[in-house]
């Protein structure tokens, strides 16, 4: 591994007198594309596979290390940001990630042994050999690396370990449109999803949340009422749900459905994965929503319509937690070809 840096275009929101609270995380558009990986000769569909396939690395890592979901949206996270800084070509991605996750227990106070994630890590990867031996040198030698890289890591986001999440937004908006259970569920599953690609990186948490809800109910047909949301940029939420759309087109997968339970930790009243997931879901990929409203890739979708006569019925029940059934998009519970 080669700790040899990119240059990167940097910019500082407030000045440098404090860079590490005022550094603004959200890019443009035309930034993302002009990430250090794709000015080293990497092209835009190897940048986008790469991220995707690491991000479920990270994700079953984990969640077979039993960390909350929130824990593993930080990391996740951390590995995004990591790369607007560095290409992938200097760093080993399957490394930095577990240097993401190692580093994210600690931020959001769920911490795992180092020698816990190199060898599950290890096992992760490659799964065809044997396991690390914990009194091995092999082991010791990929703890030193790992912590080295995990140093990497906190140079290359400021050592802001801060990060915001849509999810308790996410919650928060479905009880205000007064939404049911099941449109909480499936919006929880494309959030998941969405880490897989760039839009952490474009689109601030409330209106990946938003823009979650807004394609959920066009999956389920359920009406919501979008005008009681304050200052809502309709051309963000269509491209955060196509890019979500994509996602699934790209590799011929299904959208999510709702199966398993959230449940809140007590602590930061965060969610985690119950103990026991459903099995994936085999079936042939279902036909798009028809919906007049419903989010299309070409031409891009109008503003949706006032709600029809008649409210949805609220529910005031805990939302279950939602196992998407997207292949290896699910971001939750799919091993990783890599």
């Amino acid at each position: 591994m080669s700790t040899h840096s990119t240059a990167a275009s940097i910019k500082y929101q407030g000045g440098l007198h404090n860079p590490f609270q005022q550094f603004d995380w959200y890019f443009s558009k035309e930034e993302v594309a002009d990430s250090p990986s794709r000015r080293d000769g990497i092209s835009e569909e190897d940048e986008k596979d790469n991220r995707k396939q690491t991000c479920g690395f990270i994700q079953e890592v984990g969640m077979k290390l039993k960390m909350p979901q929130y824990t593993i949206a930080t990391a996740i996270v951390y590995f995004h940001r990591f790369y607007m800084r560095h290409s992938l070509k200097h760093f080993d991605r399957h490394l930095v990630g577990m240097a993401c996750l190692f580093l994210s227990g600690k931020a959001e106070e769920t911490p795992r042994k180092l020698k816990d994630a190199v060898m599950m890590g290890y096992k992760m990867k490659y799964p065809e050999r044997p396991p690390l031996k914990s009194d091995s040198e092999d082991l010791m030698k990929r703890q030193e690396t790992l912590v080295m890289v995990e140093r990497e890591v906190l140079k290359a986001i400021l050592f802001n370990m801060k990060v915001d999440h849509p999810y308790q937004e996410l919650i928060k908006t479905v009880k205000q449109m007064k939404g049911q259970r099941e449109l909480a569920q499936v919006a929880w599953n494309l959030v998941n999803d969405s880490l897989r690609t760039t839009i952490c990186l474009r689109f601030k948490p409330k209106m990946v949340a938003i823009a979650a809800i807004y394609l959920a109910s066009k999956m389920i047909n359920q009406s919501i009422e979008l005008e009681t949301l304050p200052n809502l940029q309709v051309e963000e939420l269509e491209e955060i749900g196509n890019d979500i759309l994509d996602l699934y087109e790209s590799n011929k997968l299904q959208p999510p459905v709702p199966t398993g339970k959230l449940q809140k930790t007590e602590a930061k009243g965060d969610v985690k994965h119950a103990s026991k997931p459903p099995p994936p879901h085999q079936g042939p990929k279902p036909p798009p929503p028809k919906h007049p409203n419903a989010i299309s890739h070409k031409p891009p979708p109008p503003r949706p319509a006032p709600s029809a006569p008649g409210k949805v019925e609220s529910s005031t029940a805990t939302p279950q937690q939602t196992e998407s059934t997207s292949g290896d998009v699910t971001g939750k519970k799919r091993p990783l070809d890599t």
